[in-house]
Protein backbone atom coordinates (compact mmCIF):
# COMPACT_ATOMS: atom_id res chain seq x y z
CA UNK A 1 0.00 0.00 0.00
CA UNK A 2 2.83 2.05 0.77
CA UNK A 3 4.10 1.76 -2.70
CA UNK A 4 1.56 2.66 -4.78
CA UNK A 5 0.88 6.04 -2.89
CA UNK A 6 4.20 7.52 -4.90
CA UNK A 7 2.65 6.27 -8.15
CA UNK A 8 -0.45 7.30 -7.52
CA UNK A 9 0.81 11.51 -6.94
CA UNK A 10 3.12 10.83 -9.87
CA UNK A 11 0.01 10.11 -11.62
CA UNK A 12 -1.94 12.37 -10.27
CA UNK A 13 0.81 15.76 -11.28
CA UNK A 14 0.96 13.81 -14.33
CA UNK A 15 -2.68 14.53 -15.25
CA UNK A 16 -2.41 17.78 -13.82
CA UNK A 17 0.07 18.94 -16.43
CA UNK A 18 -1.91 17.19 -19.41
CA UNK A 19 -4.81 19.31 -18.29
CA UNK A 20 -2.36 22.13 -18.12
CA UNK A 21 -0.80 21.84 -21.61
CA UNK A 22 -4.43 21.10 -23.10
CA UNK A 23 -5.59 23.88 -22.06
CA UNK A 24 -2.99 26.02 -23.02
CA UNK A 25 -3.09 24.40 -26.24
CA UNK A 26 -6.87 25.00 -26.56
CA UNK A 27 -6.61 28.49 -25.82
CA UNK A 28 -3.89 29.23 -28.39
CA UNK A 29 -6.14 27.32 -31.00
CA UNK A 30 -9.36 29.65 -29.99
CA UNK A 31 -7.33 33.18 -30.62
CA UNK A 32 -7.03 33.05 -34.12
CA UNK A 33 -11.20 32.97 -34.19
CA UNK A 34 -10.97 36.15 -31.87
CA UNK A 35 -8.48 38.02 -34.37
CA UNK A 36 -10.79 36.77 -36.90
CA UNK A 37 -13.52 39.07 -36.09
CA UNK A 38 -13.82 41.76 -38.21
CA UNK A 39 -15.11 44.39 -35.98
CA UNK A 40 -17.57 47.27 -37.36
CA UNK A 41 -16.08 50.26 -39.65
CA UNK A 42 -17.66 53.21 -40.28
CA UNK A 43 -15.98 53.08 -44.02
CA UNK A 44 -17.91 50.07 -44.68
CA UNK A 45 -21.17 51.96 -43.79
CA UNK A 46 -23.49 53.57 -46.85
CA UNK A 47 -22.69 56.83 -47.86
CA UNK A 48 -26.06 57.65 -47.49
CA UNK A 49 -25.94 57.50 -44.17
CA UNK A 50 -22.37 58.23 -43.08
CA UNK A 51 -22.13 61.64 -41.38
CA UNK A 52 -19.52 64.14 -43.42
CA UNK A 53 -16.55 64.90 -41.37
CA UNK A 54 -17.08 68.32 -40.05
CA UNK A 55 -13.92 70.38 -41.60
CA UNK A 56 -11.01 71.14 -38.92
CA UNK A 57 -9.45 74.49 -37.99
CA UNK A 58 -6.08 72.64 -39.88
CA UNK A 59 -8.33 71.94 -42.95
CA UNK A 60 -9.19 75.88 -43.00
CA UNK A 61 -6.90 77.59 -45.36
CA UNK A 62 -5.32 80.54 -43.46
CA UNK A 63 -5.34 83.25 -46.22
CA UNK A 64 -1.54 84.49 -46.85
CA UNK A 65 -0.56 87.67 -45.82
CA UNK A 66 0.40 88.84 -49.10
CA UNK A 67 -3.30 87.90 -50.54
CA UNK A 68 -4.88 90.38 -47.58
CA UNK A 69 -6.43 93.99 -49.12
CA UNK A 70 -3.56 96.57 -48.51
CA UNK A 71 -5.03 100.06 -47.15
CA UNK A 72 -2.16 101.68 -48.82
CA UNK A 73 -2.74 100.01 -52.08
CA UNK A 74 -6.06 101.16 -52.31
CA UNK A 75 -5.49 104.37 -51.17
CA UNK A 76 -4.15 106.91 -53.94
CA UNK A 77 -1.20 108.50 -53.21
CA UNK A 78 -2.03 112.88 -53.03
CA UNK A 79 1.49 113.84 -51.93
CA UNK A 80 3.05 116.67 -54.01
CA UNK A 81 5.62 115.50 -56.29
CA UNK A 82 9.15 116.98 -56.83
CA UNK A 83 8.70 120.83 -57.16
CA UNK A 84 10.27 121.40 -60.88
CA UNK A 85 12.93 124.14 -61.06
CA UNK A 86 11.67 127.02 -61.96
CA UNK A 87 13.49 128.15 -65.17
CA UNK A 88 15.91 130.78 -65.58
CA UNK A 89 14.33 133.91 -66.32
CA UNK A 90 15.45 136.07 -69.05
CA UNK A 91 17.12 138.85 -68.65
CA UNK A 92 15.06 142.06 -70.33
CA UNK A 93 16.44 144.36 -72.62
CA UNK A 94 18.61 147.22 -71.20
CA UNK A 95 20.51 150.32 -72.54
CA UNK A 96 23.98 149.93 -73.42
CA UNK A 97 26.44 152.06 -71.86
CA UNK A 98 28.37 152.66 -75.62
CA UNK A 99 25.48 154.62 -76.56
CA UNK A 100 27.89 155.94 -79.80
CA UNK A 101 25.06 156.28 -82.58
CA UNK A 102 25.35 157.92 -86.24
CA UNK A 103 22.47 160.09 -86.78
CA UNK A 104 21.64 163.02 -89.66
CA UNK A 105 18.57 164.57 -88.89
CA UNK A 106 17.20 167.90 -90.08
CA UNK A 107 16.15 170.49 -87.31
CA UNK A 108 13.24 172.20 -89.47
CA UNK A 109 10.95 171.22 -92.15
CA UNK A 110 8.65 173.80 -93.98
CA UNK A 111 5.69 172.70 -94.66
CA UNK A 112 2.49 174.20 -96.80
CA UNK A 113 -0.16 176.07 -94.43
CA UNK A 114 -2.97 174.71 -95.92
CA UNK A 115 -1.82 171.12 -95.73
CA UNK A 116 -2.93 168.72 -93.50
CA UNK A 117 -0.18 166.33 -94.03
CA UNK A 118 3.46 166.52 -94.28
CA UNK A 119 6.81 163.85 -95.08
CA UNK A 120 9.90 164.43 -92.19
CA UNK A 121 13.02 164.76 -95.07
CA UNK A 122 14.19 161.35 -94.48
CA UNK A 123 16.52 160.42 -91.85
CA UNK A 124 19.75 158.60 -91.70
CA UNK A 125 21.19 156.05 -88.71
CA UNK A 126 23.80 153.63 -88.46
CA UNK A 127 24.87 151.59 -85.31
CA UNK A 128 26.19 148.78 -84.44
CA UNK A 129 23.47 147.23 -82.04
CA UNK A 130 19.78 146.98 -81.82
CA UNK A 131 18.79 150.57 -81.71
CA UNK A 132 15.06 151.87 -80.50
CA UNK A 133 13.79 155.10 -81.73
CA UNK A 134 11.26 156.97 -79.66
CA UNK A 135 8.89 159.40 -81.81
CA UNK A 136 6.81 161.73 -80.20
CA UNK A 137 4.58 164.79 -80.46
CA UNK A 138 2.18 166.75 -78.23
CA UNK A 139 0.52 167.80 -81.13
CA UNK A 140 1.60 165.52 -84.07
CA UNK A 141 0.50 162.02 -85.29
CA UNK A 142 2.49 159.67 -86.85
CA UNK A 143 2.59 157.07 -89.86
CA UNK A 144 5.47 154.57 -90.02
CA UNK A 145 5.98 151.13 -91.27
CA UNK A 146 3.38 150.29 -93.77
CA UNK A 147 2.22 153.12 -95.73
CA UNK A 148 -1.27 154.31 -94.97
CA UNK A 149 -2.30 152.11 -92.53
CA UNK A 150 -1.98 150.82 -89.04
CA UNK A 151 0.71 148.31 -88.65
CA UNK A 152 -0.26 145.15 -87.86
CA UNK A 153 3.43 145.09 -85.53
CA UNK A 154 3.34 141.29 -86.02
CA UNK A 155 6.62 140.98 -84.55
CA UNK A 156 6.25 144.03 -81.64
CA UNK A 157 9.24 146.02 -83.71
CA UNK A 158 6.39 148.48 -84.32
CA UNK A 159 3.77 150.02 -81.58
CA UNK A 160 1.99 153.47 -81.48
CA UNK A 161 1.41 153.61 -85.44
CA UNK A 162 -1.35 156.81 -86.31
CA UNK A 163 -0.69 157.94 -82.35
CA UNK A 164 1.78 160.71 -81.21
CA UNK A 165 3.87 158.42 -80.08
CA UNK A 166 5.44 155.25 -81.57
CA UNK A 167 8.61 153.28 -80.54
CA UNK A 168 10.40 151.10 -83.41
CA UNK A 169 13.33 148.77 -82.67
CA UNK A 170 15.69 146.67 -84.57
CA UNK A 171 18.71 147.00 -86.35
CA UNK A 172 19.92 150.88 -87.43
CA UNK A 173 18.56 149.60 -91.19
CA UNK A 174 15.47 148.08 -89.77
CA UNK A 175 14.44 151.15 -88.11
CA UNK A 176 15.65 153.66 -90.85
CA UNK A 177 13.48 151.61 -93.14
CA UNK A 178 10.65 151.79 -91.07
CA UNK A 179 10.96 155.46 -90.67
CA UNK A 180 11.43 156.63 -94.11
CA UNK A 181 8.76 153.78 -95.82
CA UNK A 182 7.14 156.92 -97.83
CA UNK A 183 10.30 158.88 -98.60
CA UNK A 184 10.12 160.26 -94.96
CA UNK A 185 8.26 159.79 -91.84
CA UNK A 186 4.65 161.20 -92.32
CA UNK A 187 3.30 163.58 -90.22
CA UNK A 188 -0.43 165.03 -89.07
CA UNK A 189 -1.89 167.65 -87.35
CA UNK A 190 -4.04 167.03 -84.61
CA UNK A 191 -5.28 170.15 -84.60
CA UNK A 192 -5.51 173.23 -86.99
CA UNK A 193 -2.02 173.90 -89.20
CA UNK A 194 1.19 172.89 -88.48
CA UNK A 195 2.68 176.72 -87.55
CA UNK A 196 4.82 176.55 -84.11
CA UNK A 197 4.45 172.55 -83.94
CA UNK A 198 7.26 169.88 -83.38
CA UNK A 199 8.40 166.35 -83.17
CA UNK A 200 11.32 164.68 -81.22
CA UNK A 201 13.34 161.58 -81.95
CA UNK A 202 15.20 159.79 -79.43
CA UNK A 203 17.61 156.96 -80.32
CA UNK A 204 18.66 154.54 -77.73
CA UNK A 205 21.31 151.82 -78.16
CA UNK A 206 19.98 148.76 -76.18
CA UNK A 207 21.24 144.84 -75.51
CA UNK A 208 18.17 143.64 -78.16
CA UNK A 209 15.19 144.36 -79.71
CA UNK A 210 12.57 146.31 -77.82
CA UNK A 211 9.58 148.48 -77.41
CA UNK A 212 9.73 148.87 -73.92
CA UNK A 213 8.82 152.61 -73.02
CA UNK A 214 10.94 153.01 -70.13
CA UNK A 215 14.19 152.50 -72.50
CA UNK A 216 13.26 155.94 -74.16
CA UNK A 217 14.54 157.92 -71.26
CA UNK A 218 18.01 155.79 -70.87
CA UNK A 219 20.07 157.01 -73.77
CA UNK A 220 21.82 160.21 -73.74
CA UNK A 221 20.64 163.93 -74.81
CA UNK A 222 23.56 163.80 -77.62
CA UNK A 223 20.91 161.35 -79.60
CA UNK A 224 18.02 163.30 -78.89
CA UNK A 225 16.79 165.62 -81.92
CA UNK A 226 13.90 167.99 -82.26
CA UNK A 227 12.13 168.79 -85.43
CA UNK A 228 10.02 171.74 -85.61
CA UNK A 229 7.67 172.21 -88.32
CA UNK A 230 7.50 175.48 -89.69
CA UNK A 231 4.81 177.13 -92.69
CA UNK A 232 5.89 179.08 -96.11
CA UNK A 233 5.18 182.33 -95.77
CA UNK A 234 2.18 182.35 -98.09
CA UNK A 235 -0.75 184.74 -97.62
CA UNK A 236 -3.97 183.75 -98.06
CA UNK A 237 -5.41 187.02 -98.51
CA UNK A 238 -7.75 187.68 -101.75
CA UNK A 239 -6.51 190.15 -103.77
CA UNK A 240 -8.46 192.20 -107.03
CA UNK A 241 -6.65 193.75 -109.80
CA UNK A 242 -6.93 194.50 -113.26
CA UNK A 243 -5.38 191.88 -115.78
CA UNK A 244 -4.65 193.12 -119.32
CA UNK A 245 -5.03 190.52 -121.66
CA UNK A 246 -3.11 190.53 -124.83
CA UNK A 247 -5.21 190.43 -128.24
Amino acid sequence: MQGKTPRLWAAAFAFTLSAFFVAQSLASDATPLIDSVIPPDVSYASPSTSPSPSPSAADTPTPSPSAAPSSEASTPDLSPGPTPSPSPSKTPAYALEDQNISIRVTDSVHVDPRAKSAFITPIQLNSDSSLLACISSPSLRFDAGVPNAVDANDLELLVGDFTNSVRITGSSASVVQKINALNGLKIFSSSGNFANKYLQFRFVAISEPSTDENLCNQGIPSNNRIINITTFDIGLDMKKGDVRLAK
